[in-house]
This record gives structure tokens, sequence and C-alpha cells, in this order.
């Protein structure tokens, strides 16, 4: 059995195969890992994307936004005249 290897075939389960098949196996997951990387890439497009736009939202108005430690962005809005008529006194 020289020509066997153990093959890991998902969630703890393995399978003697043959070298052969062993091949197809990596092929197999290594398109399907490329295509998740692919799909990620794109996901993370998009997110970056929406972040610069959110950004540029809050300058438009005269705000001011800052990315914390932890990577949320804080947007601080100035107070308008009509807004202040709107606080109790």
């Amino acid at each position: 059995h020289t020509n066997e290897v153990l093959c890991l075939l998902g969630d703890n389960w393995f399978s003697m195969r043959t070298a052969e098949s062993a091949k197809g196996v990596i092929k197999r997951r290594k398109a399907m890992t490329t295509e998740q990387k692919q799909t990620l890439e794109v996901q993370a497009q998009r997110i970056k994307a929406s972040l610069g736009m959110a950004q540029d939202l809050s300058r438009a108005d005269g705000a001011t936004a800052t990315t914390t430690e932890d990577g949320f962005i804080e947007i601080m809005e100035p107070l308008g005249e009509e807004d202040d008529e709107d606080q109790p006194s």
C-alpha cells in the first residue's frame, strides 16, 4: 500500500486514498478556497466603498468622523440653530 495516503474528507473524517485520488481532493479544495477568497475580496471592496461614502457624507455637513481603536467610526455633528430650539430650557 505504498500508493495510499490518509486524506481528510472533512469534519474530522479521514479515508485512505490513492495518491491520484488525493490529488483530486486537493484540486477541488483549492478551487473552492480560491472562489471563497474572491467572494470575500468583493465583499471587502463593497464595505470599503460604503465606509468611504459615509465619511464623505459626514464631512459635507460639517461633521467630523474619527476612527476609534476598535475600528468604529465616531461621527460628531455640530448643533444648528434649529437644534437649539428643540432643547428644553
